[in-house]
């Protein structure tokens, strides 16, 4: 298990914690999601890195 596993299972004891982290989940959810189509649709590589400075 990792460090932060480790950690995140200490705080997910906390009551108050443990709700706050169920409440985002949602949104984490949605962040990962994007993520991951930004990822396969390779707009995270470079070759899109112009598209990007036309539209400032």
């Amino acid at each position: 298990m990792s460090e932060f596993q480790e950690f995140l299972n200490e705080q997910l004891q906390d009551d108050e914690f443990r709700k706050e982290w169920e409440d985002i989940q949602p949104e984490k959810e949605v962040s990962s999601m994007a993520f991951m189509a930004v990822q396969e649709s390779g707009m995270a590589s470079g070759k899109n890195s112009a598209m990007a400075e036309n539209r400032k």
